[in-house]
């Protein structure tokens, strides 16, 4: 493929391979993104509203007014069908004109109408807000944000130096046609949100591969299916032991226990018994609990030049 944007007529290249002339076409496909010898991405944005269109019949059936899914389905079912093939590739597709973005457009609008059970007279805006979904070039924006940061922690990627170290800047500037590339188009939003590159934590392939690392133990002996009629005390009894049982670090999460669900706070016990406490919100998960009580520990740990973490105990 010869890609130029050259308006007048100019001969392709002619390479051959093996005594063998490689044709010339206009248009291919590579990682189900369609290339064009302009890079408009007109192809594929047609491509990709035929497959969205097809992923939008899944939801005209399911969402039937009397039988159908309720909303919480039908959004699920979007961002599942529809919303990840207007995702993916975003970050390419993303540099065409927008007038070749609006025809993705109405495929959000539709969908969301499908969900809501709106009118088709209703506002695109009100829907999304409704549905708690960015417009899409909102979305396009934020994705292609979350790829220049993940590429800024990467020296090495080959496309670092097309991302923060963008060329021909004077070019596109004095050129308001043209659509300039990924990134000189991110660099303002960069720098909106106060990203700076010499703060980024450089991504770093650990020397010990993690088959050769201690797996953590374990323990699920507080596990019980019949919480609901065993009594509290019970599990206090039982932590209790475990606190004898064990001389290694413990993580506990109290999630069984009804003090635990009055306040909601996780806590840490050393190998010498100090005890840490925390609080956080009502609508904490477990996994929230746990990373509360991982920076205590790692800090414990550091002062005595030991890493217990890789032998704690977690109860469930």
């Amino acid at each position: 493929m010869h890609f130029c944007r050259l308006g007048s007529v100019h001969p392709n290249p002619e390479l051959t391979l093996n005594g063998t002339l490689i044709p010339v076409v206009e248009q291919t496909k590579f990682l189900e993104v369609i290339f064009d010898n302009k890079l408009a991405f007109l192809p594929h944005i047609r491509y990709l509203k035929e497959k969205c269109v097809k992923a939008l019949n899944l939801l005209h059936v399911v969402a039937h007014t009397y039988w159908g899914a309720d909303q919480h389905t039908l959004l699920h079912l979007y961002r599942s069908l529809v919303r990840t093939k207007l995702d993916y590739g975003s970050v390419v597709h993303g540099s065409a004109r927008e007038s070749y973005l609006g025809m993705l457009d109405p495929i959000q609008k539709h969908a969301l109408r499908l969900c809501l059970g709106a009118f088709k007279t209703s506002p695109a805006s009100s829907m999304c807000v409704q549905a708690n979904e960015p417009p899409p070039y909102i979305r396009r924006r934020m994705l292609s944000i979350q790829y220049s940061l993940r590429t800024g922690t990467s020296p090495s990627n080959p496309a670092y130096n097309t991302v923060f170290n963008a060329k021909c800047k004077a070019s596109f500037s004095s050129k308001l046609n043209q659509i300039p590339t990924l990134g000189i188009r991110i660099a303002p939003e960069l720098e909106k949100i106060g990203f700076k590159r010499n703060t980024v934590s450089l991504f770093s392939i650990p020397a010990t591969p993690p088959w050769l690392l201690r797996h953590p133990e374990i323990d699920l002996s507080l596990y019980s299916p019949y919480k609901a009629v065993t009594s509290p005390e019970v599990f206090k009894i039982r932590f209790y032991e475990l606190c004898d049982r064990f001389k290694k670090s413990i993580i506990f999460i109290p999630t069984v226990l009804t003090w635990a669900k009055e306040f909601r706070r996780p806590c840490a016990i050393n190998p010498v018994r100090q005890l840490f406490r925390c609080r956080v919100q009502q609508a904490s998960s477990m996994r929230n609990f746990t990373l509360s009580c991982l920076p205590w520990m790692l800090s414990e740990d550091l002062k005595k030049n030991t890493l217990s973490c890789c032998q704690t105990h977690i109860q469930i």
